[in-house]
């Protein structure tokens, strides 16, 4: 089937689109894991997309992988802001576990 992802292999904002859509609409966790690990494959430093990530872990109650995500996505500079809300917005989710 095809996929945001294939729209532009060269562009990672596609890509991590296509995990935020399943994700909106509630796909399965799988699927949004699935999305997320060729995310990954592809961009391994994205930074906003290890923080959405990120993020996705907390909801699922996996507080510990969250927390790793995290620790990647401040790895390397975000030039969009995007990372920064979705940080903020795990923090949330972390603390209140």
């Amino acid at each position: 089937s095809a996929s945001a992802i294939d729209a532009d292999r060269h562009n990672p904002f596609y890509a991590l689109g296509y995990a935020r859509t399943l994700r909106f609409y509630g796909a399965a966790p799988e699927k949004i894991e699935a999305a997320f690990a060729e995310t990954f494959n592809r961009w391994p430093v994205y930074p906003v997309a290890r923080a959405e990530y990120a993020r996705f872990l907390a909801e699922q109650g996996r507080m510990d992988e969250a927390r790793e995500q995290l620790e990647l996505a401040s790895l390397v500079p975000d030039r969009t802001g995007g990372r920064d809300r979705a940080v903020q917005q795990t923090l949330q989710l972390l603390e209140r576990n």
